[in-house]
């Protein structure tokens, strides 16, 4: 009976987001009122949110996993770049989607993670982003090991032209 009333229930407010992603309303609000959760639309001054939207990354992890994406295609020394356990593998693929959501990869659907990560690619929007949060960086470490990643990009495309 109880599966049952949960798989009539197809969409989330800000609170049963909130607990079922571990953020606070108000977090999950401002992520809907920016954008941030595909499909999530405003009826009667309150949030909807479709059951199935995936959790917004903030925007470290966004910038943190646009960069292990560029590390792994400028350098492919990544012996697993998924991870190593199961539950690795499922953040990881849970990350690379929502980047593609909001239109920060391109043709994510299509490629099979686990055989093809190499084949997947940042969207223009995707650089944009990465490039953005790197000028608001004030951590020196953070910022050195992002201007290795972008020279290293820099030193592949003098390569291939």
């Amino acid at each position: 009976m109880e599966t049952e009333i949960v798989k009539s229930i197809q969409v989330f407010n800000t609170k049963t987001a909130g607990e079922a992603w571990n953020l606070k309303p108000r977090v999950v609000a401002s992520y809907c009122k920016n954008g941030r959760i595909k499909g999530a639309y405003k009826e009667k001054n309150k949030w909807i949110i479709p059951i199935k939207a995936i959790k917004p990354l903030s925007k470290g992890e966004i910038t943190n996993t646009v960069a292990f994406i560029i590390r792994f295609k400028v350098f492919n020394n990544l012996i697993n770049p998924l991870g190593s356990s199961e539950k690795d593998i499922k953040n990881t693929i849970s990350k690379l989607k929502y980047l593609s959501e909001i239109d920060l990869l391109d043709d994510f659907n299509e490629i099979d993670i686990k055989n093809d990560f190499d084949k997947i690619k940042l969207t223009e929007k995707g650089f944009d982003e990465f490039l953005l949060e790197i000028k608001k960086t004030k951590n020196k470490a953070k910022l050195l090991e992002y201007m290795k990643i972008i020279q290293g990009a820099s030193m592949l495309l003098d390569i291939l032209n």
